[in-house]
């Protein structure tokens, strides 16, 4: 999964996508996000982000 978030992330930098700020737990709950169902999966992946130039 990280080496997947990490060529997206990358592909995203070279199309000149701005990349996505991280968001924590806390953000979810505030939202009322319904991250506790059965389908839904929620966890923390550390990535490398690539150089924006």
């Amino acid at each position: 999964m990280k080496e997947a978030l990490e060529f997206h992330l990358e592909g995203m930098a070279e199309d000149g996508d701005p990349l996505p700020e991280p968001k924590g737990l806390a953000f979810y709950i505030a939202q009322n996000e319904p991250f506790a169902e059965p389908n839904n999966l929620l966890t923390h992946v550390e990535v490398r982000l690539p150089e924006v130039a």
